[in-house]
């Protein structure tokens, strides 16, 4: 009886389900205006799937087949284009029923053209400046809506859907951590994406769990571009390349149990490369019928939040962001104008239960640390994430660690230089040096003393599974965690080592090597030090009083943090909050 009893409760929660998602539908289609857009993003959707499914077929009857069917979904574009010109737009000056065009009638598959400017100055294309028309909107299509696809109660795979005006963009496309296939290292809900055509992508930083999945994206949405600032723009391409090499490797390194399938290859990274489009912070670029604009969020070199706007309505997008400044990156600016009282702001909340210690006594900490492990005759080992956190620590010894010789390795070395060609920062020289690709095996077995900073930041890969072999056994050697460690990583297994009760109990971290899974002995030094770039706890409630939004959705976290923490915003701050498992529209 009981299980009756759950059948049938289950089967009315997923028919309230059912219920609420028509109801939203039909307030999102709104009248003949929205039920055109709608129908317009459905049939260029399929289109181009076909197109694809066409350009890969033999010229036989099959392709023929799918050739006529193109066509037909193009005269019927074309037909209610002629009906009803997507470009309509809402006069100020008529009825709220009238209706005028702005523009010429397009399908929305070509770009406008480009002025005589633009040819002669491409750069100010990319900066947003010739491209910008200020969008107005009919009632029934003004209304934004937002829904999370990966990355809402999990810190990995972020992905944020944003719909109005007939449009839909993306922020983010990330792949999820340690993921044990490439099917799962996609953002859970990214099918939703795929039902109908992107304008854009909007990129908010490097790092591969915001941005590891766009090549793959891409492929399926060949006339989307990339949005994303001019710093982000250039590291984009060194992490896809380094992304698409080691899933070549993981490929290969399955192939024994069976064809392990990469997420995109060389083709795919390049045509990602060709899509991107530079925009400063504080430009405004339309993309369809929203506008975007950027802001600088601290984190990382070009991480920035974003800014989605239909007529009167924004929804704010903060990425990953840090209100502190760093040595490698200043702190977040917040623009008031821009960015304040929006509609909703959408933000991470990796730290919402944590505060971080005081930075510069950790930065002290961690030196004095090295210096310690270094003047006794042993090397450390510093496992970073390659953008980002490997330049902060660099920097940091560079400052504060005179004597001791720093190599830099792996993801972190060409990052590194991008950060001195595009920042101006002196990472390189000194005691700070790169390490060859020639030398890398010969310096594990020979350098002694010193610190090596190296990818990846949580032992799951790169070369800093190797250097850990070589170091981890060594008693006079160390190993210094300074970022987030997912909770399968090998780092965070490393971490609960350090913790055990008697440290001195003999103890082995399990390490993927090349030649498979491996039993390292761990008895070098391990210790944790924060140096975070992301807000915590305190942090994000002043990011949140500062831009004072209507509502505030919680993101990249762990759920049951974010629970918590709602409930604080709500009580101690007064902040209306609302779920990120759930569709938000901007008319309710």
């Amino acid at each position: 009886m009981t299980g009756l009893r759950t059948a049938l409760h289950d089967a009315e929660v997923e028919r309230d389900r059912a219920n609420d998602a028509r109801h939203r539908l039909e307030m999102a289609l709104g009248d003949l205006p929205g039920r055109a857009h709608y129908l317009q993003n459905l049939l260029r959707g399929r289109i181009a799937r076909l197109e694809v499914e066409a350009n890969a077929l033999a010229r036989n009857q099959t392709r023929s087949r799918v050739e006529r069917e193109i066509d037909q979904l193009r005269e019927l574009s074309a037909h209610i284009d002629r009906v009803l010109p997507p470009n309509s737009v809402f006069d100020e000056n008529a009825d709220s029923r009238t209706m005028r065009v702005s523009g010429p009638p397009t399908n929305g598959t070509e770009r406008p053209a480009r002025t005589e400017a633009a040819e002669k100055d491409p750069e100010n294309v990319s900066s947003g400046a010739a491209d910008f028309r200020p969008v107005a909107y009919a009632s029934a299509e003004r209304t934004l809506r937002v829904e999370v696809l990966g990355g809402g109660s999990e810190i990995g795979g972020s992905a944020v859907l944003v719909e109005g005006g007939g449009s839909r963009i993306l922020v983010d496309a990330g792949v999820r951590p340690n993921a044990d296939s490439p099917r799962r290292a996609a953002p859970p809900l990214i099918a939703k994406a795929l039902e109908g055509r992107l304008d854009a992508i909007v990129v908010t930083h490097g790092h591969n769990d915001h941005a590891g999945f766009v090549p793959k994206l891409l492929d399926d949405q060949r006339h989307a571009s990339t949005i994303c600032t001019p710093a982000t723009a250039a590291l984009l391409p060194e992490m896809w390349a380094d992304a698409r090499r080691v899933m070549a490797q993981q490929a290969d390194d399955a192939a024994e149990y069976g064809w392990l399938a990469p997420l995109y290859g060389e083709a795919e990274v390049e045509a990602a490369e060709r899509s991107l489009q530079p925009l400063p912070y504080g430009r405004a670029r339309n993309a369809g019928n929203l506008t975007v604009q950027l802001f600088n969020a601290g984190h990382i070199l070009g991480a920035a939040g974003v800014v989605v706007s239909a007529g009167d309505q924004r929804v704010v997008i903060t990425g990953d962001i840090y209100n502190l400044p760093q040595l490698s990156v200043g702190a977040a600016q917040l623009p008031p104008r821009l960015a304040r009282e929006a509609d909703l702001l959408v933000i991470e909340s990796t730290y919402c239960q944590r505060s971080h210690r005081d930075r510069a006594s950790q930065v002290t900490d961690f030196v004095r640390a090295i210096e310690e492990v270094v003047a006794a005759g042993g090397r450390v080992l510093v496992p970073a994430f390659g953008l980002g956190r490997a330049q902060e620590v660099a920097l940091i010894l560079r400052e504060h660690l005179h004597d001791a010789p720093v190599l830099i390795d792996g993801l972190a070395r060409p990052i590194s230089e991008i950060y001195q060609r595009v920042a101006g920062l002196d990472i390189f020289g000194g005691k700070v040096q790169r390490v060859d690709n020639r030398d890398r095996y010969r310096l594990m077995r020979t350098f002694r003393s010193g610190v090596v900073i190296t990818t990846s930041g949580m032992l799951s890969g790169g070369f800093a599974v190797p250097w850990a072999q070589q170091i981890l056994p060594d008693a006079h050697a160390a190993l210094f965690v300074c970022g987030y460690q997912d909770e399968e990583s090998a780092g965070r297994a490393l971490q609960r080592l350090a913790e055990r009760d008697d440290p001195t109990a003999p103890a082995t971290l399990n390490l993927y090597t090349e030649t498979g899974p491996t039993a390292v002995p761990v008895a070098a030094r391990v210790a944790t030090y924060s140096l975070s770039a992301h807000a915590d706890r305190n942090g994000l409630s002043e990011i949140i009083d500062e831009l004072s939004p209507q509502e505030t959705m919680l993101v990249h976290g762990l759920g049951r943090d974010q629970k918590e923490y709602r409930e604080t915003l709500e009580r101690a701050h007064g902040r209306r909050t609302v779920r990120n498992d759930l569709p938000w529209s901007g008319s309710e």
